[in-house]
């Protein structure tokens, strides 16, 4: 049996710096879209980012509204 070697030790450390932002903002926004299906997929399977990616630029919706409550300035 062969050992890991430096590269590809490397490799699989490049390819984590670069699926865990991509996983962390797909749960983040599939949870705040209440897209239950998505969420489930992307914490069950790891593939890489690839599943995050496609969800991130083609199945989810931008949040155009920001929800945030607004005092009212005009008491005197």
């Amino acid at each position: 049996m062969n050992g890991l070697n430096d590269q590809t030790i490397s490799l699989l450390i490049l390819l984590a710096l670069i699926t865990l932002p991509l996983k962390i903002i797909g749960l983040w926004r599939s949870a705040r879209n209440d897209q239950k299906w998505w969420f489930g997929a992307m914490v069950v399977l790891n593939t890489f980012g690839i599943l995050e990616l496609f969800y991130l630029f083609y199945f989810s919706k931008p949040n155009k509204h920001i929800h945030r409550k607004h005092k009212d300035t005009d008491a005197e």
